[in-house]
């Protein structure tokens, strides 16, 4: 979450299916992100599980882009 309480998944569209999603490692358990919807890209930045493949889509997401 943003230091507004806001969800970032909610304002960044459907970038998570194009880019991955990376950030410092410490960040992950700062923000409560569940271990399970995070993976180690190296010693210092991990990112959303499923968004350091070929053909990104974040574990996180649900359903169809442009839908609810």
């Amino acid at each position: 979450m943003s230091d507004t309480g806001e969800n970032p998944c909610l304002s960044w569209g459907a970038r998570c299916m194009t880019y991955r999603v990376s950030f410092y490692w410490a960040d992950a358990d700062a923000r409560g992100l569940p271990p399970a919807l995070t993976e180690q890209v190296n010693a210092h930045f991990s990112c959303m599980a499923g968004t350091n493949a070929k053909a990104p889509r974040c574990a996180a997401l649900q359903g169809e882009p442009g839908g609810r």
